[in-house]
């Protein structure tokens, strides 16, 4: 545990050399006798190798806690780009909904407007109608007129005929009359001549 708990710069070989020199002293009195010179060799490349690893595992966490960042930073920015893209979906959805109103609004109007086109439509065709009966019945009429004309004026002709005959008949009755109402001639009285 007292390892796991050193930093990088608790392993700098200048420094556990002078910690090696400083406390070196303190050791061998502590210790029945010297230690030997391959012992020392053999601690400081165990804790060279240590210091080795230790920087290893540093620079992988170093790299992972780098990772880690961008990864943060990559997921900050999504949840960004996610909430803008709420947003602008709510937005949508606003816009959305005024359409649909607007047009359920426009779409009313112009089914009243087509209901009021469609009755003056229908009103337009039954006048139509009406007026297209009134015609045809009219130039029946028209046409029975005509015939009743031409047939007045056959008649007329006939009876102007009739009273120009009737006129000269009576005027050769009328004539034929005065003569028979003229005296005839007297013959002339003789006289007796003298002797």
């Amino acid at each position: 545990s007292s390892v796991s708990s050193l930093n990088d710069e608790d392993f700098d070989p200048l420094r556990v050399r002078r910690f090696h020199r400083k406390h070196s002293s303190r050791r061998r009195e502590d210790r029945t006798g010297p230690r030997p010179p391959g012992s020392v060799k053999k601690i400081y490349k165990e804790l060279v190798a240590i210091n080795n690893k230790l920087q290893e595992e540093n620079a992988l966490l170093h790299e992972r806690q780098e990772e880690l960042g961008r990864r943060e930073l990559l997921v900050l920015e999504r949840e960004k780009a996610l909430d803008e893209i709420e947003e602008q979906h709510g937005d949508l959805n606003k816009q959305w909904a005024i359409m649909q109103h607007k047009q359920k609004r426009e779409l009313g109007e112009w089914e009243e407007a087509l209901r009021e086109r469609t009755k003056e439509n229908k009103r337009l065709q039954h006048s139509f109608e009406v007026m297209k009966q009134a015609n045809d019945q009219l130039r029946k009429q028209l046409t029975e007129v005509e015939e009743l004309k031409k047939k007045l004026e056959t008649q007329v002709s006939s009876l102007e005929r009739r009273v120009v005959n009737l006129q000269r008949k009576q005027q050769f009755a009328e004539r034929q009359k005065g003569v028979e109402n003229i005296p005839p001639p007297q013959p002339a009285e003789i006289k007796p001549t003298k002797p």
